[in-house]
């Protein structure tokens, strides 16, 4: 099983309780809107959510007024910092598309 306790205690304490009552698809909504609420009150953004917020908040463009931005730390020129801005941006935007949104709304899972 993963360590929950691992997680940051903006998803760990609304995900464990949840998870560990097999409440799984609301454990994983409610981590998301959890999540989702931190990071528009640290950025002061609360037009848009979920994956348009993270791509937004971890966007390589400069920041624009009303519009800041999440940086990794390191030199932005160097192409591993790019990297792992963009590595961040896709995960955190993923994360919403591929675990937030099924979580959501019941579907059925992946076909192959």
């Amino acid at each position: 099983m993963f360590p929950f306790s691992l997680l940051d205690p903006v998803i760990s304490d609304v995900a464990i309780p949840l998870w560990t009552a097999n409440k799984f698809r609301q454990a994983a909504n409610d981590a998301a809107t959890s999540l989702n609420n931190f990071a528009q009150d640290l950025l002061g953004r609360h037009d848009i959510y979920d994956s348009a917020l993270m791509g937004e908040a971890f966007s390589s463009d400069p920041p624009k007024p009303e519009k800041p931005r999440l940086r990794r730390p390191g030199d932005h020129r160097l192409t591993t910092v790019m990297d792992q801005q963009n590595g961040a941006r896709q995960i955190a935007a993923g994360a919403f598309l591929a675990i937030r949104n099924p979580a959501h709304v019941r579907t059925s899972s992946f076909a192959a």
